[in-house]
């Protein structure tokens, strides 16, 4: 998956705890791979989370490893419309 949007406590993670949100951006930008796989890192004003939207994360193996590292709370990964299209044609009746 091309996409994979990551949630974590900005609170609790031992990685990123006490840490600004610009200096917890460079983190999970370390960890990922790179300004090249870091989309942005967003925050909820709201409540002690944050998310970073990453493309190209990697395998199963890299994406877990990550996610641990960050102490992830959830993992989404998504497809952008033309991915989901090109995906789905193969379940479309020949017209």
């Amino acid at each position: 998956m091309p996409f994979t949007w990551i949630s974590f406590s900005t609170a609790t993670a031992p990685i990123l705890k006490g840490k600004s949100p610009r200096e917890m951006k460079d983190e999970i930008e370390r960890i990922v791979g790179g300004p090249k796989v870091l989309l942005e890192v967003y925050f909820d004003i709201g409540k002690e989370v944050g998310y970073a939207h990453c493309r190209d994360l990697g395998d199963s193996k890299s994406i877990k490893l990550a996610t641990k590292q960050i102490g992830a709370l959830g993992v989404t990964k998504m497809l952008s419309a033309d991915q989901a299209e090109e995906a789905l044609a193969p379940l479309r009746p020949e017209a």
